[in-house]
């Protein structure tokens, strides 16, 4: 095979590789934001009672938190 040949198999390859790496960081970024709009409802969730004091509500709001993790 010719020199430009070689050079295209491989540029081919760090590109299929470097696709591969971006889609998993995109995934991890996924997860994070379903973490994070977890914790957000959760927050949410604790603000509203809180204010209104609504222990059972707040209680609820915890606990279901802790079985989240």
């Amino acid at each position: 095979m010719t020199q430009n040949r070689w050079n295209l198999f491989a540029t081919v390859r760090a590109q299929r590789l470097r696709i591969e790496k971006l889609e998993t960081e995109v995934a991890e970024l996924q997860r994070h934001y379903v973490r994070m709009a977890e914790l957000v409802d959760v927050v949410q969730e604790l603000l509203i009672p809180v204010a209104q004091r609504d222990e059972a509500r707040i209680a609820e709001a915890i606990e279901a938190f802790d079985q989240s993790l």
